[in-house]
């Protein structure tokens, strides 16, 4: 098995079809603002996912995205894809999504940025939700609110065979969160905080 740590990273939810230009995942959507959805959470997830990579090999590190089609891949294909490359290297699973409250109408208050793990995670696991949410809680002071680590029962988590996270970077049905999420530099936040994460998390592991 190689020993140099892959980074999977994937894209929560599908995107825009190009062919009919519409977002094929049902919900997952910010509110609208003067008639027009300002941020589609699948297709917004897949811009962070690509410019998270393209960080990731520029400091050096093995870093793929494994959903990087517009399609909305069912979670069970989602870990048997992780899981076949588990087999042959050592991996490292972040999947990347937003945030979302109420009712898919309006706007609400909830704002912020979770780091969430597997109720019964590995040491692994651990280490790498502490070591990127502390780069989150760093880049992201003052911007926006720390959600801190959480456990959950998520199938991503549950079902994957190697060190694994799931990243909630903000609310899309927070008005003004989701304005900055659109941003350059809240992007940029993002990229140095997953980017730098990671790296602690190999020089510790």
């Amino acid at each position: 098995m190689n020993k140099k740590i892959l980074f999977i990273f994937g894209a929560g939810h599908g995107g825009i079809n190009p062919t009919t230009g519409k977002y094929v995942t049902a919900g997952k959507r910010s509110p609208k603002e003067n008639g027009k959805t300002l941020l589609f959470e699948g297709e917004n997830n897949r811009k962070n996912v690509s410019l998270i990579v393209e960080g990731m090999l520029k400091a050096g590190h093995d870093a793929i995205n494994i959903f990087d089609t517009w399609k909305d891949v069912p979670l069970r294909e989602r870990t048997k894809r992780i899981n076949e490359l588990c087999r042959t290297r050592n991996c490292v699973f972040i999947s990347v999504h937003s945030d979302g409250a109420g009712n898919g109408r309006d706007w609400y208050s909830a704002s912020g940025i979770s780091t969430f793990k597997y109720t019964r995670c590995s040491k692994n696991s651990d280490k790498l939700a502490q070591w990127i949410h502390q780069e989150l809680t760093c880049n992201f002071h003052g911007v926006s609110k720390n959600r801190g680590i959480r456990s959950k029962n998520f199938h991503m988590l549950r079902e994957t065979n190697c060190p694994a996270i799931l990243l909630e970077l903000g609310f899309h049905t927070h008005l003004a969160e989701t304005k900055r999420m659109l941003t350059d530099e809240w992007r940029e936040k993002v990229v140095k905080s997953v980017v730098d994460g990671c790296g602690i998390y190999l020089n510790n592991h």
